[in-house]
């Protein structure tokens, strides 16, 4: 990683309609190496001393698997990082045409949310943009393109897998967070979060936003 701003981003919930009513998508924006090499530091004092039997069974920080405990220390310091979050709440029960959510259609409705939520960010310089990999490898590079048609910004993607960047496992803990509390109005959570992170809600938008 060097000193160009690296962007990682991963979700909270689901784009089916059976196990949840929405869906978060998160990105943290880190824009000098320094202060990742402090984030991977932090994450080794979380595995091998604050919260080691905890993850004596896991390879990685994710929110679906760790204790409230575990995510309100990482939250918590958090807050100390020169860093910038941003997550956008897809309300699904607002969605009219629901059939694009019973299809196969998931690519499309994930760049949808994710293509309003860089509209939002409006990045200027060239960046990095690391993804969890959510989809097979052969569809990449079609994911790719149908995000660059429409961002006009300078960014290179990368698809990896969450256990190799701690910046993907941050960025799921937030959107964890931010499930959590729309799901069971639960917030202590998210207070630790009011200091850097922004929320964007775009349920009125969703209804005319996808035409798939």
């Amino acid at each position: 990683m060097n000193n160009k701003i690296v962007c990682f981003l991963d979700e909270s919930g689901d784009l089916g309609l059976k196990r949840s009513d929405y869906f978060i998508l998160t990105v943290i924006i880190i824009k000098n190496k320094n202060e990742y090499i402090l984030l991977k530091k932090l994450f080794k004092k979380i595995k091998k001393y604050k919260f080691k039997k905890e993850l004596k069974i896991h390879n990685e920080i994710k929110s679906n698997k760790v204790s409230d405990k575990l995510k309100k220390y990482l939250l918590k310091n958090l807050s100390d990082f020169d860093l910038n979050a941003y997550s956008i709440i897809f309300d699904k029960t607002k969605v009219k045409n629901i059939s694009i959510l019973k299809s196969n259609k998931y690519f499309e409705v994930y760049l949808m949310i994710m293509n309003n939520l860089f509209n939002k960010i409006k990045l200027e310089n060239p960046f990095d943009l690391i993804i969890d990999r959510f989809i097979s490898r052969n569809l990449e590079n079609k994911f790719n393109i149908e995000f660059y048609k429409n961002q006009k910004i300078n960014c290179k993607i990368h698809h990896s897998d969450s256990e190799n960047w701690v910046g993907i496992q941050t960025s799921d803990i937030i959107a964890g967070a931010c499930l959590k509390k729309y799901m069971t109005m639960i917030n202590h959570l998210l207070k630790l979060l009011e200091t850097f992170i922004n929320f964007m809600n775009i349920k009125k938008r969703i209804t005319c936003s996808i035409a798939l």
